[in-house]
Formats: C-alpha cells, sequence, structure tokens
C-alpha cells in the first residue's frame, strides 16, 4: 500500500512532524506540572550566573535544583498527559491551590 504525500506514520495530522505533535502534547499537560519544569529550567539562569560570577557553590546548588526539577517536571508531564475534558472547571480551584502554595515551597529548594 502506498502512503500518501503528506502522509505520516506517526498517527498526527497529515503534514504535521512528530516534534509538532510533542509540542502539542505540552497542551494536555496540567498547569501545575508546566509551572514545575518551567521553573526548573529557569533555575539555571541564576546557577550560570553563580558559575560566571565565582559563587560556584551557590551556582551548584541552583544547577541540582533546576536539574532535578526539570527531571521530576518531564516525568509529571509524561505521566500526566491527558485529552482535555470539555467541562475543567471542576479543577481550577485545586490547581490555583497547588500554585500559591506548592510552587513557592518548591521555588525555595536551592535558598
Amino acid at each position: 500500500m502506498k502512503a500518501r504525500r503528506g502522509a505520516t506514520t506517526t498517527g498526527g495530522q497529515a503534514g504535521t512532524t512528530p516534534a509538532a505533535g510533542r509540542a502539542a502534547g505540552l497542551l494536555h499537560v496540567p498547569l501545575l506540572v508546566l509551572l514545575v519544569l518551567v521553573s526548573g529550567l529557569l533555575m539555571l539562569v541564576p546557577a550560570a550566573h553563580g558559575f560566571l560570577t565565582g559563587h560556584a557553590p551557590i551556582g551548584r546548588s541552583f544547577l541540582y535544583a533546576g536539574l532535578m526539577f526539570a527531571t521530576v517536571g518531564v516525568f509529571l508531564a509524561s505521566a500526566t498527559a491527558r485529552p482535555r475534558r470539555q467541562r475543567a472547571t471542576r479543577g481550577l480551584f485545586p490547581m490555583l491551590a497547588g500554585i500559591y502554595l506548592v510552587l513557592p515551597v518548591a521555588m525555595a529548594v536551592p535558598l
């Protein structure tokens, strides 16, 4: 059987690449998980600043915490990726509580 032009073998839409499918999959991850992943990646900025200014122990703590949170964020994103429900209003309060209660504590780990 011949494949049509522009069709993909990954089961996605015609004309999309596998990388675009993975990027679109991030839209189906809970917001708290995305914020953990982004905060882990943003911890690499003070790590680089610490190493460049001669404060290696401080930079090292941010580097380790950033890598840990980025790894946890990737694992959580792969475990919780799912199609969105039509009515997502039921989960807004736990998400907001998680953002205000859990994320600041997680961001204080390098200190």
